[in-house]
């Protein structure tokens, strides 16, 4: 199974909230089903729930939502937690913490950091469910 393979289908499924969109990982054949509440994807197979289905994980399930946040904040600007907090207690955190970085000169760096993390998120999650990779 490729890398890539991997990747797009857990940026989808972490595209939206929990649940809101889905892939499976069929062990069998590496084939990846997709589902979505918005859209018209290949309908998922009926044995879904008696075959060896991978459910890909949400980010927030591998620790990358707002735990990647505030550890990176601890990181790399440590006197703005209080902020960081504040902004995550409300609707619309992630656009307004997207603003906090670029006013900040910050952007850049946690693209870094957040492409980083989930790479190796990701890589263990695989390796921890016998999947195979390469890339």
């Amino acid at each position: 199974m490729k890398y890539s393979e991997i990747e797009d289908a857990f940026l989808f499924v972490s595209s939206g909230d929990l649940s809101e969109h889905e892939a499976y990982l069929d062990l069998e054949n590496q084939k990846i089903y997709w589902y979505s509440e918005y859209g018209d994807f290949e309908e998922l197979p009926g044995d879904i729930e008696e075959k060896e289905y991978l459910f890909i994980p949400h980010k927030n399930e591998l620790g990358l939502g707002k735990s990647l946040v505030i550890s990176f904040i601890h990181e790399y600007s440590s006197s703005d937690i209080e902020e960081i907090h504040s902004i995550f207690s409300r609707k619309g955190a992630y656009a307004k913490f997207k603003n906090f970085l670029e006013i900040n000169n910050l952007l850049e760096k946690w693209y870094s950091y957040e492409s980083s993390n989930t790479e190796t998120a990701i890589r263990k999650w695989c390796n921890e469910n016998g999947v195979k990779i390469s890339g």
